[in-house]
């Protein structure tokens, strides 16, 4: 019994060591709309420019996006570690106000998934293919548009306006997921 705790935090240790971006993903079917808190992201192809998301299986979102065939990718700064800790439980959707957990949003032009009004970047996603887990769904979205909606740097510059952008990361949290 030990020798498993020791293995299970030793695995634990290992996969949470990951490097993860901590991201939004927004979903929406006809009323019914979520945002949800995501670390399982990765580029999967530049031609076609497909990026994966990886969903729990039984969750709003993939219940969402299985619907919609549509998601929307949210990147936050590294400033904003306060907003992931609102989306980890289902998301109370006002669409009248435009508002998902008192946070205004716009609706993408795929599906109208909602996309945070102060985010860092965004893309939006058509899925082109599902691979199904017993824990989780792996969406595979083409990337049908791009853009930002942060605040401008004091100077006027775009915030997403840099070679490489500062995203939100697992290590700015004190949160664990996965493993």
């Amino acid at each position: 019994m030990e020798d498993e705790q020791v293995y299970d935090r030793m695995r634990r240790k290992v996969l949470w060591s990951i490097v993860n971006g901590l991201y939004l993903v927004g979903s929406r079917y006809e009323d019914d709309c979520n945002v949800m808190t995501c670390s399982f992201v990765t580029q999967v192809a530049t031609s076609p420019k497909l990026v994966g998301i990886g969903v729990e299986t039984e969750s709003k979102s993939a219940e969402l996006i299985e619907k919609s065939k549509a998601y929307t990718l949210m990147f936050l700064r590294r400033d904003q570690r306060e907003i992931v800790r609102k989306f980890v439980k289902p998301a109370l959707c006002d669409l009248g106000k435009h508002e998902i957990n008192g946070y205004p949003y716009e609706e993408a032009s795929v599906a109208k998934a909602p996309i945070l009004k102060d985010v860092l970047a965004y893309v939006e996603c058509s899925v082109y293919k599902e691979l199904r887990f017993d824990s989780h769904i792996f969406f595979i979205g083409e990337v049908v548009n791009v853009g930002s909606n942060a605040t401008p740097a004091p100077d006027g510059t775009p915030a997403a306006d840099s070679r490489v952008l500062e995203v939100l990361r697992m290590e700015d949290t004190n949160m664990h997921y996965g493993g």
